[in-house]
């Protein structure tokens, strides 16, 4: 499981992956998709992110996502 932060002067983004790929991906409370899965984000803070696939465990992790230190 890997979460990846990625952020320049217009654009941040949330990057989630798996090995193997395909993961369901829980953002907080919502599924939002399937690994590997990408969203641009302007709100920050703590953000819980869960990974489920079939015959694999569960892994859940938070992340503190911090704001642009411009």
């Amino acid at each position: 499981t890997a979460c990846a932060l990625a952020g320049c002067a217009t654009e941040r983004k949330l990057i989630v992956t798996s090995t193997p790929p395909g993961a369901l991906v829980r953002l907080d409370d919502t599924v939002v998709g399937s690994t590997p899965y990408e969203i641009a984000f302007d709100a920050y803070g703590t953000r819980r992110i869960t990974l489920y696939k079939q015959g694999w465990a569960t892994a859940s992790q938070q992340v503190v996502i911090d704001e642009p230190w411009y």
